[in-house]
């Protein structure tokens, strides 16, 4: 729970129109290379709200209004404290314009409950980030999180406008590394990291008015059933059931990170 320059810099990319009433999951440590901090406090001091270098600072430039925290009782102090394990209480229901996941999700167990709290806690038009473990980070925490689970769920739960990434770096590194983008959910993807790397996923999405909430089938099974439904139970059509399989040009390393650039 963390702000890095990587993290930072896929938020700059995205540009996600971050604004309104803002909140982060777990207090947000200040994790930056000397360099990359020099250059935004240089950059921060020339705001009118700029009192201090801190995250509070950093997260307005970003363009949010005010600034919750949610912390698990008996951590740090926050401004809300609660077990996302447990079902979310009313009175923050439809409560934020945006919520920061920023490395906090890998370490709730009942993920389930999570994502269930996430979408609760959102306004209808809200935004939400998520910036977790996918590759390497070994036993940073409960999970890593791969593609399909944002895709398969924030399309269940029928949001929009989701912009998944992958940043490959080296291992403990919080400057410099890979971006890839994931344009499409494509089954046993043929992403190959470099040894020695870890890499985090990005995911931004959009709650729509009539969002909610609903428990996912992983979009490769879904596919598949809806395939055998057109086909009465008779086999899937080679083409096709290759293309749900990802037996396809487009899956090969080398196109998958053809568009790929550095930060």
């Amino acid at each position: 729970m963390a702000l890095t320059d990587n993290l930072l810099k896929i938020l700059d990319h995205v540009a996600y129109g971050y604004s309104g009433k803002l909140l982060t999951l777990g207090v947000q440590e200040l994790v930056l290379s000397n360099g990359y901090k020099k250059k935004l406090k240089k950059k921060l001091k020339k705001k009118e709200f700029f009192f201090e270098f801190s995250t509070n600072s950093i997260l307005k430039n970003l363009g949010f209004s005010s600034i919750d925290t949610l912390e698990y009782p008996g951590m740090e102090e926050s401004d809300i404290s609660l077990d996302l394990n447990k079902k979310l209480p009313k009175k923050y229901h439809s409560k934020y314009d945006f919520i920061f996941d920023l490395g906090f999700m890998e370490h709730v167990y009942n993920v389930p409950a999570v994502m269930k709290s996430l979408n609760l806690l959102l306004k209808p038009k809200g935004k939400i980030v998520h910036f977790n473990p996918c590759q390497g980070s070994m036993n940073h925490g409960f999970y890593n999180f791969q593609p399909t689970f944002y895709f398969s769920f924030y399309k269940t739960c029928n949001y929009k406008n989701l912009k998944i990434f992958l940043i490959e770096a080296k291992t403990n590194s919080i400057s410099g590394g890979m971006v890839t983008e994931v344009h499409q959910n494509i089954n046993n993807m043929n992403y190959l990291t470099k040894k020695g790397s870890s890499t985090y996923i990005a995911s931004f999405a959009t709650k729509k008015s009539n969002s909610k909430f609903k428990i996912p089938n992983q979009e490769f099974y879904e596919n598949i059933f809806n395939a055998k439904k057109k086909t009465n139970g008779d086999l899937i059509p080679k083409r096709i059931y290759n293309k749900i399989v990802g037996r396809t040009k487009k899956n090969n390393h080398e196109n998958l990170i053809k568009k790929s650039f550095y930060i």
